[in-house]
């Protein structure tokens, strides 16, 4: 596209958007692999921002290009691309420990995220529950972090789904994501398409489970 197309800016301002998702999602990758020795320290602040790196920019970019070029409503729909991004990685890390008839993805508890040293939103708020004694946080945090050899996985995802209910890690899970559906809504209400804004809004319904009951 020539420098001197009216529509140079805007195409601009997306391929930039798109080369910043690729350069910090290769950031995010090596951040995942590393982050065993560091999730005892991992809070829900670290979550979002790894959330921000792995996804948010994808979709910013992909809600925010068509305002791009229209020069309308950039501010709310990079907001609402960033925050679909966070709910995308917080509503799969809910349904890893959430029984959905309609999934036939996974049955039952699904528990890579744990065995593999992955932050994942329902283990953080399980681990940094005050209802966790001294002894059973430093149990949740040395089986996070360490490899759980095949003959005790069963046990320790016992355990683990123990704690998880005593914690009412779900629910506060969900929670963080009816905030995060509450922004989206705010965002889609100043927009002046009402179909446009139905379908963001059933998008927003489902990026925060809120379809799930």
């Amino acid at each position: 596209l020539d420098a001197d197309n009216k529509d140079f800016p805007a195409y601009q301002r997306s391929e930039n958007a798109l080369t910043e998702y690729f350069r910090i999602m290769h950031i995010a990758q090596y951040r995942t692999t590393v982050s065993a020795k560091e999730l005892v320290d991992f809070s829900l602040e670290d979550l979002e921002e790894l959330a921000v790196q792995k996804a948010s920019l994808l979709f910013k970019y992909c809600t925010a290009t068509p305002a791009y070029f229209s020069n309308k409503f950039i501010e709310e729909l990079e907001s609402f691309g960033y925050w679909t991004g966070v709910a995308r990685q917080y509503r799969s890390d809910v349904r890893d420990f959430l029984e959905v008839s309609t999934d036939n993805y996974k049955k039952g508890v699904r528990m890579e995220d744990y065995f593999t040293h992955q932050p994942n939103l329902i283990l953080v708020l399980t681990g940094k529950s005050d209802k966790l004694s001294d002894e059973e946080r430093k149990w949740f945090y040395d089986n996070w972090s360490n490899t759980v050899s095949e003959k005790d996985k069963a046990i320790v995802t016992s355990k683990v789904v123990e704690l998880i209910t005593k914690t009412n890690a779900i629910k506060k899970g969900r929670n963080e994501l009816e905030k995060i559906n509450d922004k989206l809504q705010s965002y889609i209400k100043n927009l002046p398409n009402e179909e446009v804004k139905q379908n963001m809004s059933k998008w927003a319904l489902t990026s925060c489970l809120m379809d799930i009951k």
